[in-house]
C-alpha cells in the first residue's frame, strides 16, 4: 500500500493530476496501469440533490482528467445508480 497526501494548494491536489503522474511515472515499480480496468471513487461528485449535498466536485474532476471511470461509494457500495 502507498499514501500520497497532498498538503498544498498545488498541482498535486485534485483535481490536478501530478500525484496521479508521480504514482504512475516514478512510484509503481514500473507496472503500467491499465485505465480501461481501472477505476476512481470518491464522494466529491458535484451532486447537489436532496439526498447529497456533495462539498465538491474535485474527485469526478480529477477522474476525467485522467481518464478514468468515476464511482461514487453509493454507486460501488451500495449499488445505486449514479447521475454523474
Amino acid at each position: 500500500m502507498q499514501v500520497f497526501i497532498a498538503t498544498s494548494e498545488d498541482a498535486y491536489r485534485k483535481p490536478d493530476t501530478k500525484m496521479w503522474e508521480l504514482l504512475s511515472e516514478k512510484h509503481n515499480g514500473d507496472i503500467k496501469i491499465d485505465l480501461a480496468k481501472s477505476f476512481f471513487c470518491g464522494d466529491a461528485a458535484g451532486r447537489k440533490d436532496n439526498k447529497h449535498k456533495d462539498f465538491s466536485d474535485s474527485d469526478l474532476k480529477f477522474a476525467l482528467n485522467v481518464g478514468l471511470v468515476f464511482k461514487t461509494p453509493e454507486n460501488l457500495f451500495l449499488g445505486e445508480v449514479e447521475k454523474v
